[in-house]
């Protein structure tokens, strides 16, 4: 059962989609900031390392951007276009006075104010989708250090797009979404799943299973487990376990369905076998599919990780990896 990997993957996948891509005109410096801003968060050139640029307050933004301003135009031009770096070298303080001058309440979201100053999130996020790979191979324990730091970051990327022009009100629920779901790696839950996924025990005693493998590949019988058949769910938990990994069951059953409904509801609308790594129609495989006869990228179909035997995968890697970045890429630049 990989869907606590796959959770987080799904919502990262389906946020950073979701976001606006920022498109340079004649005077807007949008690319070259953004540019910036990644340079200075990642921390490429040692001057930027005296100031925090990431600054909220416009007053504290003001004074650091001019007493910086060496620093600025240093990183802006080696990494942006010569037409945007000469644009602000040249117009640097008008540059400031639209980064820092709060516009009146009445000013529309798509005032470079808040095209500019949203930019400073987009390295988190870009930051939140390698974490997001690196925690498939974190084993679930609790306050293990890489998903104490992704909770940490999904906090600080939750209070930069914050404000309402920075951010729709979809992206921000995909964020909440994606923090409930690095937080559910986080418990008992999370583990005992673990447990019970990675020694196998033979649960044939449970005649309340009535034939659903507690350990299934298939998206629709682990939603069954964790709705009609949630009771014998818990009890297994509990006798393998203790009572510690179903203290908050309810809470997190509800946090754990709600996610793999989205990913249950997606992969079905890829066609027969609901599929992106096998069955037909599939994403990666099978008649018709992504990679299958027939399919974009012909070629022999693949069986699926997460979903019905012979299909209905989710790609747990290399479609990460690959179509993750690519989206990453697309909003980030």
């Amino acid at each position: 059962m990989y869907f606590f990997e796959l959770i987080s993957y799904f919502l990262l996948l389906n946020f950073i989609h979701s976001l606006p891509v920022q498109n340079s005109t004649n005077g807007d410096v949008s690319a070259c900031l953004k540019a910036f801003y990644k340079a200075a968060y990642r921390g490429e050139y040692n001057c930027t390392e005296s100031f925090d640029f990431f600054q909220v307050v416009p007053a504290f933004q003001q004074a650091g951007f001019t007493s910086h301003k060496s620093c600025f135009l240093e990183v802006a031009k080696e990494e942006c276009s010569i037409a945007q770096y000469n644009l602000l070298s040249t117009k640097y303080q008008d540059f400031l006075n639209v980064l820092t001058t709060v516009p009146p309440s009445v000013t529309p979201c798509s005032d470079s104010y808040f095209k500019y100053n949203a930019l400073k999130c987009g390295p988190m996020m870009d930051e939140l989708s390698h974490r997001t790979i690196d925690i498939n191979s974190v084993a679930a324990k609790i306050n293990d250090t890489k998903i104490l730091e992704m909770i940490e970051l999904c906090d600080k990327i939750e209070a930069c797009i914050s404000p309402v022009c920075y951010s729709s009100e979809n992206q921000r629920k995909s964020l909440q979404e994606i923090s409930n779901g690095v937080k559910l790696r986080n418990t008992e839950f999370a583990v005992c799943i673990s447990k019970i996924e990675r020694q196998s025990p033979d649960l044939s005693e449970y005649t309340c299973l009535d034939g659903i493998d507690f350990n299934t590949d298939d998206r629709k019988m682990q939603i069954e487990l964790y709705t009609v058949k949630k009771v014998c769910a818990k009890r297994i938990m509990k006798d393998f376990c203790g009572e510690r990994a179903v203290e908050n069951f309810e809470n997190d059953v509800e946090t754990c369905l709600k996610n793999l409904m989205k990913l249950y509801k997606t992969a079905t609308q890829w066609g027969p076998g609901a599929g992106f790594h096998g069955g037909p129609g599939g994403f990666h495989g099978g008649p018709g599919g992504f990679r299958g006869p027939g399919g974009w990228n012909n070629g022999p179909g693949g069986r699926g990780r997460v979903g019905g035997s012979n299909g209905g995968g989710f790609l747990r890697h290399l479609w990460v990896h690959g179509f993750m970045g690519s989206w990453v890429r697309g909003f980030m630049g």
